[in-house]
C-alpha cells in the first residue's frame, strides 16, 4: 500500500510542484497585504488556508483521474481495499504538506511585530482544527468520487451538501434555533475539557472510518 502512495505522488509530481508553488504564493501574498495594512484582515487567514488546501486536494484527485491512476493501479497485485486506503493516505499527506507550506511561508515572510500582533495564526489549535476540517471534508466527499468519478461525484456531493444545508436551516427554524443552539452550547461547554476532546476525537474517527468502509464497498463494485 505504501508503494501505491509513492507511485501516486510520483505520477503527479508536476501537479504537486505547481500546487505547492501556488499555495506558497497565496500565503506570501496574503502576508504582504497584511504588512501593507490594506483592508485584508488577518482573521481571514484560517479560511484562506482551509479553502486553498481543499482546492489543492480536489485538484490532486483530478490530476489522478487524468492519468487514469485507478486503471493503472488495477494492474498491480493489490486489492481494491488497498487502493482506497492509499487514496485516503495520499490525501492526508497532501493536506499535511499544504498546511506545512502555508505555515512555513507565513512565518518566514512575517516580521516579529506582525507575529506578535497576529499570534493566533501560529497557535497549534488553529492548524489542528484546519486539518480536521479538511480531512472531514474529504471523508464526506470520497465515497461519491469512488462511486461516480471525480466530475459526477463532485456534482452529486454538491447536491447532497446543499440539500443537507437547506434541511438543516429548515429544521432549525422549526425548532426555535436560538434556544436550541444555546442549550446545546451550554451542554457541550459545561463538560470537562478532556470529555469534549474525547467526544470530538470519537466523532472524527466515526466519520472517517465510516467514509473508508463506504468507499471500499462502492469501489469494489465499480468497473474500472
Amino acid at each position: 500500500m505504501l508503494k501505491l502512495v509513492i507511485k501516486d505522488f510520483r505520477a503527479n509530481r508536476t501537479y504537486l510542484l505547481l500546487l505547492f508553488i501556488v499555495l506558497a504564493a497565496i500565503s506570501f501574498g496574503f502576508n504582504l497585504a497584511i504588512i501593507a495594512e490594506s483592508e485584508v484582515e488577518a482573521e481571514l487567514f484560517p479560511l484562506v488556508v482551509i479553502l486553498s488546501a481543499m482546492v489543492a486536494s480536489k485538484l490532486f484527485i483530478l490530476a489522478e483521474a487524468e492519468v487514469s491512476a485507478d486503471k493503472l493501479f488495477a494492474g498491480f497485485p493489490v486489492t481494491r481495499k488497498e487502493m482506497v486506503l492509499a487514496k485516503y493516505i495520499s490525501s492526508g499527506l497532501l493536506i499535511l504538506m499544504a498546511l506545512s507550506i502555508h505555515l512555513l511561508v507565513i512565518r518566514i515572510s512575517s516580521t516579529e511585530a506582525l507575529r506578535s500582533e497576529n499570534s493566533f495564526i501560529y497557535q497549534p489549535e488553529m492548524w489542528i482544527i484546519s486539518g480536521l476540517i479538511l480531512i472531514i471534508s474529504d471523508a464526506f466527499s470520497f465515497p461519491f468520487y469512488f462511486r461516480y468519478g471525480i466530475a459526477k461525484g463532485a456534482m452529486m456531493y454538491g447536491v447532497v451538501l446543499i440539500t443537507f444545508m437547506m434541511l438543516t436551516v429548515l429544521v432549525l427554524n422549526m425548532l426555535n434555533p436560538g434556544d436550541l443552539l444555546h442549550a446545546l452550547f451550554l451542554r457541550v461547554t459545561d463538560q470537562p475539557a478532556w470529555a469534549i476532546f474525547a467526544e470530538l476525537v470519537a466523532l472524527f474517527l466515526l466519520i472517517l472510518s465510516s467514509s473508508i468502509l463506504i468507499s471500499i464497498s462502492v469501489f469494489k463494485t465499480k468497473d474500472l
